[in-house]
């Protein structure tokens, strides 16, 4: 099973970091607020480290990319800086989350994820509105297969659907494995909610104890998804094309989780 990568919007211009990006391992990195440009003294570029001390500790300058789809740059620069002013509690708050179980009602919430073309522009385009009929079908029957998971991620401070993360059973080199991916909607993202989200299923695989090891195949253009695999502890293994959907090859990172906590 092809699971989807959340899709990012490019960085839109050169930044200045103290981290200097090794430019034979082509995996980005990000600072820990997804989607945010920081600019430190020292080499150019276009990648913030979040392995960067200076960075990690939020001595930075922040300049949003266009996330969430708001109305301007400046508008963007204020929510990130708003959000990163709170108190470390109330941002852990606010990007509070719990994942259930997909269900018969989440048709609305798989049509915001693949069916919009932001949204699919890493997966090859939007589904058609039979394809997201079929993938309902299928994403309703999941957890009775037991193939792996579909769940939708619920901010518990509102209970809105904010996305979704799954994972399920695939072949890679001869192995088995499972599969992640995720999706979190504009309005919720650069609040921490797709790296929650990841964690959780991360430790639900670990428990089903199918596999030991759990990939993820974001496209080497998705920054934002990468830097979500490194923070989440997955090990950069290679670069390799990667078929999602069927038909359609991207280049994409593969990185490996241990769920059996080894190297």
């Amino acid at each position: 099973m092809r699971l989807p990568i959340a899709p990012s919007v490019p960085f839109p211009e050169e930044v200045s970091c103290v981290c200097i990006r090794n430019d034979r391992e082509r995996a980005p990195r990000a600072c820990l607020v997804e989607k945010v440009y920081v600019i430190q003294c020292g080499k150019k570029t276009s990648i913030p480290d979040e392995e960067c001390e200076a960075c990690m500790k939020g001595c930075r300058q922040e300049v949003s990319s266009d996330i969430s789809h708001m109305s301007g740059e400046a508008d963007a620069r204020k929510e990130i800086m708003t959000m990163n002013s709170k108190p470390q509690s109330e941002r852990f708050k606010q990007c509070a989350i719990r994942l259930e179980p997909w269900g018969e009602g989440d048709l609305p919430l798989l049509k915001k994820t693949l069916g919009d073309p932001v949204m699919t522009r890493y997966l090859g385009g939007p589904e058609s509105d039979e394809q997201l009929l079929e993938r309902q079908a299928r994403y309703e029957r999941f957890a009775e297969s037991g193939k792996g998971r579909m769940l939708k991620i619920i901010l518990e401070a509102t209970g809105e659907a904010a996305g979704k993360v799954g994972y399920g059973d695939s072949i890679h080199n001869g192995e088995g494995i499972y599969e992640i991916g995720w999706q979190v909607l504009p309005a919720f993202q650069g609040q921490g909610i797709a790296s929650a989200a990841v964690a959780r299923a991360i430790a639900m695989a670990r428990s089903d104890g199918k596999y030991r090891f759990l990939h993820a195949f974001p496209s080497v253009d998705n920054l934002p998804s990468n830097a979500i695999c490194r923070k989440s502890g997955f090990t950069l293994v290679e670069e390799c094309d990667f078929e999602y959907p069927r038909g359609h090859f991207m280049r994409s990172n593969n990185w490996r989780f241990d769920l059996s906590g080894g190297s």
